[in-house]
Protein backbone atom coordinates (compact mmCIF):
# COMPACT_ATOMS: atom_id res chain seq x y z
CA UNK A 1 0.00 0.00 0.00
CA UNK A 2 2.81 2.41 0.86
CA UNK A 3 4.57 1.69 -2.40
CA UNK A 4 1.51 2.47 -4.52
CA UNK A 5 0.79 5.71 -2.64
CA UNK A 6 4.40 6.81 -3.10
CA UNK A 7 4.26 5.92 -6.80
CA UNK A 8 0.99 7.82 -7.20
CA UNK A 9 2.55 10.84 -5.48
CA UNK A 10 5.49 10.77 -7.91
CA UNK A 11 3.11 10.57 -10.87
CA UNK A 12 1.13 13.57 -9.61
CA UNK A 13 4.36 15.56 -9.12
CA UNK A 14 5.48 14.48 -12.60
CA UNK A 15 2.23 15.69 -14.17
CA UNK A 16 1.67 18.88 -12.20
CA UNK A 17 4.96 19.70 -10.49
CA UNK A 18 7.30 22.55 -11.23
CA UNK A 19 10.70 21.92 -12.79
CA UNK A 20 13.85 23.96 -12.44
CA UNK A 21 14.72 25.88 -15.59
CA UNK A 22 18.13 24.25 -15.94
CA UNK A 23 16.81 20.65 -15.79
CA UNK A 24 16.02 20.26 -19.51
CA UNK A 25 15.83 16.46 -19.47
CA UNK A 26 13.18 16.41 -16.74
CA UNK A 27 11.33 19.31 -18.35
CA UNK A 28 11.19 17.42 -21.66
CA UNK A 29 9.96 14.24 -19.91
CA UNK A 30 7.24 16.17 -18.11
CA UNK A 31 6.22 17.82 -21.38
CA UNK A 32 5.93 14.43 -23.10
CA UNK A 33 3.94 12.92 -20.23
CA UNK A 34 1.63 15.93 -19.99
CA UNK A 35 1.10 15.90 -23.76
CA UNK A 36 0.27 12.20 -23.73
CA UNK A 37 -2.17 12.56 -20.84
CA UNK A 38 -3.83 15.58 -22.47
CA UNK A 39 -4.12 13.77 -25.81
CA UNK A 40 -5.59 10.65 -24.22
CA UNK A 41 -8.02 12.70 -22.13
CA UNK A 42 -9.17 14.65 -25.18
CA UNK A 43 -9.75 11.47 -27.16
CA UNK A 44 -11.71 9.86 -24.32
CA UNK A 45 -13.90 12.94 -23.97
CA UNK A 46 -14.45 12.93 -27.75
CA UNK A 47 -15.56 9.29 -27.72
CA UNK A 48 -17.86 9.93 -24.76
CA UNK A 49 -19.44 12.96 -26.47
CA UNK A 50 -19.90 10.95 -29.68
CA UNK A 51 -21.74 8.20 -27.82
CA UNK A 52 -24.03 10.80 -26.26
CA UNK A 53 -24.60 12.88 -29.39
CA UNK A 54 -25.50 10.12 -31.88
CA UNK A 55 -28.92 9.24 -30.38
CA UNK A 56 -29.71 12.92 -29.85
CA UNK A 57 -28.78 13.79 -33.43
CA UNK A 58 -30.74 10.90 -34.94
CA UNK A 59 -33.85 11.86 -32.98
CA UNK A 60 -33.47 15.50 -34.06
CA UNK A 61 -32.62 15.03 -37.74
CA UNK A 62 -34.29 11.73 -38.50
CA UNK A 63 -32.57 8.69 -39.98
CA UNK A 64 -32.38 9.89 -43.58
CA UNK A 65 -30.97 13.33 -42.81
CA UNK A 66 -28.59 11.84 -40.25
CA UNK A 67 -27.30 9.43 -42.90
CA UNK A 68 -26.73 12.30 -45.34
CA UNK A 69 -24.97 14.30 -42.62
CA UNK A 70 -22.67 11.42 -41.69
CA UNK A 71 -21.89 10.78 -45.36
CA UNK A 72 -20.94 14.43 -45.91
CA UNK A 73 -18.83 14.51 -42.76
CA UNK A 74 -17.03 11.30 -43.72
CA UNK A 75 -16.28 12.50 -47.24
CA UNK A 76 -14.96 15.82 -45.97
CA UNK A 77 -12.81 14.04 -43.37
CA UNK A 78 -11.25 11.93 -46.14
CA UNK A 79 -10.70 15.02 -48.26
CA UNK A 80 -8.98 16.73 -45.33
CA UNK A 81 -6.46 13.88 -45.18
CA UNK A 82 -5.63 14.36 -48.85
CA UNK A 83 -3.89 17.70 -48.64
CA UNK A 84 -1.50 16.45 -51.33
CA UNK A 85 1.20 15.89 -48.73
CA UNK A 86 1.53 19.61 -48.13
CA UNK A 87 0.75 19.31 -44.42
CA UNK A 88 3.30 16.58 -43.76
CA UNK A 89 5.89 18.27 -45.96
CA UNK A 90 5.32 21.55 -44.16
CA UNK A 91 5.72 19.88 -40.77
CA UNK A 92 9.02 18.32 -41.82
CA UNK A 93 10.36 21.48 -43.46
CA UNK A 94 9.39 23.75 -40.57
CA UNK A 95 10.80 21.44 -37.90
CA UNK A 96 14.08 21.11 -39.83
CA UNK A 97 14.39 24.86 -40.40
CA UNK A 98 13.42 25.62 -36.80
CA UNK A 99 15.98 23.11 -35.56
CA UNK A 100 18.63 24.86 -37.63
CA UNK A 101 17.46 28.22 -36.23
CA UNK A 102 16.59 29.45 -39.74
CA UNK A 103 13.45 31.49 -39.16
CA UNK A 104 13.68 32.93 -42.67
CA UNK A 105 13.16 29.41 -44.05
CA UNK A 106 10.29 28.79 -41.63
CA UNK A 107 8.53 31.91 -42.92
CA UNK A 108 9.13 30.88 -46.53
CA UNK A 109 7.79 27.35 -46.00
CA UNK A 110 4.72 28.59 -44.14
CA UNK A 111 3.85 31.19 -46.77
CA UNK A 112 4.38 28.70 -49.62
CA UNK A 113 2.12 26.14 -47.96
CA UNK A 114 -0.52 28.74 -47.18
CA UNK A 115 -0.65 30.06 -50.74
CA UNK A 116 -0.58 26.54 -52.22
CA UNK A 117 -3.47 25.35 -50.06
CA UNK A 118 -5.40 28.57 -50.70
CA UNK A 119 -4.89 28.05 -54.45
CA UNK A 120 -6.04 24.43 -54.27
CA UNK A 121 -9.03 25.53 -52.20
CA UNK A 122 -9.93 28.27 -54.67
CA UNK A 123 -9.54 25.97 -57.67
CA UNK A 124 -11.68 23.31 -56.01
CA UNK A 125 -14.33 25.91 -55.24
CA UNK A 126 -14.32 27.08 -58.85
CA UNK A 127 -14.73 23.52 -60.15
CA UNK A 128 -17.54 22.97 -57.64
CA UNK A 129 -19.38 26.11 -58.79
CA UNK A 130 -19.10 25.05 -62.42
CA UNK A 131 -20.13 21.42 -61.84
CA UNK A 132 -22.78 22.10 -59.17
CA UNK A 133 -25.87 22.35 -61.43
CA UNK A 134 -25.17 19.04 -63.14
CA UNK A 135 -24.88 16.97 -59.94
CA UNK A 136 -28.00 15.07 -58.85
CA UNK A 137 -27.62 15.37 -55.08
CA UNK A 138 -30.82 13.49 -54.28
CA UNK A 139 -29.71 10.46 -56.27
CA UNK A 140 -26.18 10.65 -54.93
CA UNK A 141 -27.37 10.52 -51.32
CA UNK A 142 -30.40 8.30 -52.06
CA UNK A 143 -32.87 10.61 -50.34
CA UNK A 144 -36.61 9.89 -50.40
CA UNK A 145 -37.94 12.51 -47.97
CA UNK A 146 -39.06 15.63 -49.89
CA UNK A 147 -37.81 18.00 -47.18
CA UNK A 148 -34.39 16.32 -47.15
CA UNK A 149 -34.27 16.47 -50.96
CA UNK A 150 -34.80 20.24 -50.84
CA UNK A 151 -32.11 20.77 -48.22
CA UNK A 152 -29.30 18.52 -49.45
CA UNK A 153 -27.85 20.81 -52.11
CA UNK A 154 -27.60 23.74 -49.69
CA UNK A 155 -26.22 21.50 -46.93
CA UNK A 156 -23.47 20.18 -49.20
CA UNK A 157 -22.69 23.72 -50.36
CA UNK A 158 -22.31 24.97 -46.77
CA UNK A 159 -20.21 21.95 -45.76
CA UNK A 160 -17.97 22.31 -48.81
CA UNK A 161 -17.63 26.05 -48.22
CA UNK A 162 -16.55 25.53 -44.62
CA UNK A 163 -14.11 22.83 -45.75
CA UNK A 164 -12.59 25.06 -48.44
CA UNK A 165 -12.11 27.92 -45.98
CA UNK A 166 -10.67 25.57 -43.36
CA UNK A 167 -8.25 23.89 -45.80
CA UNK A 168 -5.66 26.72 -45.86
CA UNK A 169 -6.39 27.56 -42.23
CA UNK A 170 -4.92 24.18 -41.21
CA UNK A 171 -1.40 25.60 -41.75
CA UNK A 172 -1.00 27.16 -38.25
CA UNK A 173 -1.77 23.83 -36.59
CA UNK A 174 0.89 22.13 -38.68
CA UNK A 175 3.41 24.84 -37.84
CA UNK A 176 2.60 24.59 -34.14
CA UNK A 177 3.03 20.79 -34.31
CA UNK A 178 6.36 21.15 -36.07
CA UNK A 179 7.75 23.55 -33.50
Amino acid sequence: MKLSVARAGRMVRLLFGQVRGDDLRRRRLIGVVQGAVTNLSGRLIGVFVSFLSVPLTISYLGQERYGAWITMASLLAWLQITDFGVGNGLTTAVSTAFGEDRLDRVRKHVSNALFLLAGVSGLTGLVAVIAWPSIAWNGLFGLKDPAAQQEISQAVAVALGIFLVQFPLSVPGRVFGAM
